[in-house]
């Protein structure tokens, strides 16, 4: 099996096709290009936002989004017959770096961390044929978030790992995704 990364494509997916065309144009050709590559596996990760969930329930979800999802993994295993979706790490409402300034054993308990469903899992979830890769278990063992985990500062920003942190938990990527994907 060949891996191919490519961390600058951005692939608009799910509702909001109102967006600009230039993300729409941009999508397009990603998928052109899978479609030249024929990849053996396609992994993705979308991050949660605010606009996924209904105005005015914070648990329900926006109108089409999941089926628009759904569609485009749908088109995506025209592409690759493996698709690994990964579980968005959860949203701090504190700032652990300002915290781990002043406090060393700085952590975000449940109240200080949105982790809600995505609407991309719940889209895999209604297909087949993806699988789900969950790692928050890894930033945030037992619900809670810390600042540090193993000497290592974990979380760059609101909602974005360390480089450090990514590649100190690289074993166990490799380990947990390797079950989900099969070798050709």
């Amino acid at each position: 099996m060949s891996v191919h990364v490519e961390p600058e494509w951005v692939f608009t997916m799910g509702r909001n096709m109102q967006s600009e065309e230039r993300c729409i144009a941009w999508t397009a050709e990603v998928m052109e290009q899978l479609r030249e590559l024929s990849p053996d596996v396609v992994i993705l990760a979308r991050a949660r936002k605010r606009s996924d969930y209904r105005k005015g329930n914070s648990d329900e979800w926006a109108p089409g989004l999941v089926e628009s999802l759904e569609a485009a993994l749908l088109d995506l295993s025209a592409i690759s017959r493996q698709i690994v979706v990964i579980r968005d790490t959860p949203m701090l409402k504190i700032d652990l770096l300002k915290c781990l300034a002043t406090e060393p054993e700085c952590v975000a308990k449940s109240k200080d961390f949105d982790d809600r469903s995505e609407a991309l899992v719940a889209a895999a979830k209604g297909t087949e044929f993806v699988k789900i890769l969950d790692l928050r278990d890894m930033v945030c063992p037992g619900m809670e978030c810390p600042a540090l985990i193993g000497n290592i500062i974990v979380w760059r920003d609101f909602h974005h790992l360390t480089a450090t942190y990514s590649r100190s938990i690289t074993p166990v990527f490799l380990k947990r995704i390797s079950p989900l994907i099969s070798a050709h």
